[in-house]
């Protein structure tokens, strides 16, 4: 939208800088088209930056859950490592010959 709205100003400023010249020359001729076309500058200027905050509140929520996100999965890897690391070892404590049941005292 964004992008649309500066075409159009950019359209605008085309059509101004041709029409300048007739405007200010004669513009008590033209006074209702000029105040349309302010009311119409005016609701786009409204609207860009309505568009602007929106967007810069949604960029930072953004932000936010691809931080969330990013946590996840870094906890989830951590936690997966450290149970991997776990099992590796306690799978080589047991030596041949060694019992589970059997006390080693005499």
């Amino acid at each position: 939208m964004l992008d649309e709205l500066a075409k159009l100003d950019d359209g605008f400023m085309d059509v101004y800088s041709k029409v300048k010249e007739t405007l200010t020359s004669n513009g008590s001729d033209y006074s209702g088209e000029i105040g349309k076309a302010k009311d119409y500058i005016k609701r786009q200027t409204d609207l860009s930056v309505e568009l602007q905050a929106l967007e810069e509140k949604n960029r930072t929520k953004l932000a936010i859950r691809l931080s969330q996100g990013r946590q996840k999965v870094k906890d989830f890897r951590t936690s997966s490592k450290t149970a991997a690391a776990y099992y590796k070892n306690m799978t080589n404590r047991h030596q041949e010959g060694d019992s589970y049941f059997l006390d080693r005292k005499k």
